[in-house]
């Protein structure tokens, strides 16, 4: 009865042990657990595994793939909205200027003149004459800027008009209605055709002047530009010739003038004379 008694209470020891062990949470360092390790008495293998909590497998993989769909959903929408602004915006109108060009557009052909605005009167006359003209017309880089003007002008347009049939010449070709000319417009719309089809620049270190003259026949554009130089140059020759008339008429002024004072010199001298030699009566000397 001693033997079953001490057995039983031995058994009954080692439930509480093990009752303590499942109860109680003991909270070691690892140099200990390592140090009972080795000595073999570590309480860790006497512990029982503590099931798992039971986890949702088919939420995490539905929480997932929402999670991925949502960022691969951003990813495709910003990508839609760069791929579809490249073809708005770059692919579309480059296919279209494209074909319009290879398929639509017509021929143009420009025909380019270069030429400078001198005064040669100014180097010719060394004289008095000659310095007030220089002083006048020497001045090239006014000339060029009006010159400029002048071409663009609805002056020029009216007198290419009178010459040259436009409307028949920048008449629309084929099915290319962008660049040609339409029948019956207003002079407004006549002047901003007339300067998109012709182009001047000007060198302010040379002095010298590019004409550019476009049409849709290369004789027609020659001869255009021919006629534009022969108006810039007659325009020129006028200004040249009002600056040379103003310059003399200045000059026969001062001529004048100078001429009086000499007339008005000359009879004090005499009158000066005269009273020297006692010819002078009743008290004017």
């Amino acid at each position: 009865m001693a033997i079953i008694g001490n057995a039983a209470s031995g058994a009954a020891q080692k439930d509480g042990a093990v009752d303590r062990l499942k109860n109680t949470d003991v909270v070691k360092s690892k140099s200990v657990h390592l140090l009972e390790g080795l000595l073999g008495n570590d309480d860790r293998m006497l512990a029982p595994k503590l099931k798992a909590k039971p986890t949702n497998k088919l939420h995490k993989i539905i929480t997932q793939q929402v999670k991925k769909r949502g960022w691969l959903s951003s990813i495709r929408l910003r990508h839609a909205v760069i791929i579809g602004s490249f073809v708005a915006f770059v692919a579309v109108p480059a296919t279209l200027a494209s074909i319009y060009m290879v398929f639509i557009a017509s021929d143009q052909y420009h025909s380019s003149a270069s030429f400078s605005v001198r005064s040669i009167d100014a180097a010719s006359t060394p004289d008095i004459l000659g310095m007030f003209s220089q002083a006048s017309t020497g001045n090239t880089l006014s000339d060029s800027y009006i010159l400029m003007d002048f071409v663009r002008s609805e002056r020029m347009l009216a007198e290419v008009e009178k010459k040259f049939d436009l409307e028949k010449i920048y008449a629309a070709r084929g099915l290319d209605y962008f660049y040609g000319m339409a029948v019956g417009l207003p002079v407004e719309n006549k002047l901003e055709y007339w300067r998109n089809m012709i182009d001047i620049n000007f060198d302010h270190a040379s002095g010298i002047m590019q004409l550019q003259v476009k049409a849709f026949d290369p004789q027609q554009s020659q001869e255009i530009a021919k006629f534009v130089i022969q108006q810039s140059e007659a325009l020129i020759n006028n200004l040249s010739s009002s600056a040379r008339d103003g310059v003399l008429q200045s000059a026969q002024d001062e001529m004048h003038l100078a001429e009086n004072r000499l007339a008005k010199a000359r009879v004090g001298v005499r009158q000066y004379q005269r009273c020297l030699t006692g010819g002078g009566s009743g008290g004017r000397c």
